[in-house]
C-alpha cells in the first residue's frame, strides 16, 4: 500500500474510469512508463559522458561483424 495525495487520487480515478481499467492497473502502467523514462534518461546521460571522451569508436556493424 502507498499513500498518494487527493489530487493525484482524483486524477487516477478519472483516468481509470475513462480507460475502463482498475485503479491498480492504470497506476501500474504509469509507474512502468515512469521507470522506463528514468532508465532512458540515465542511459542517455551515460552515453553523453562517453561521447565527451576522446577515444576510439567502433561502428555497430564492425562490433557485430555485419
Amino acid at each position: 500500500n502507498r499513500t498518494i495525495d487527493d489530487e493525484l487520487d482524483r486524477f487516477l480515478d478519472k483516468l481509470s474510469k475513462r480507460e475502463n481499467g482498475t485503479l491498480s492497473s492504470v497506476s501500474l502502467r504509469l509507474i512502468e512508463r515512469a521507470v522506463e523514462l528514468e532508465e532512458d534518461l540515465y542511459f542517455s546521460r551515460e552515453a553523453d559522458k562517453r561521447l565527451l571522451k576522446n577515444q576510439k569508436r567502433v561502428t555497430h556493424s564492425k562490433a557485430w561483424d555485419e
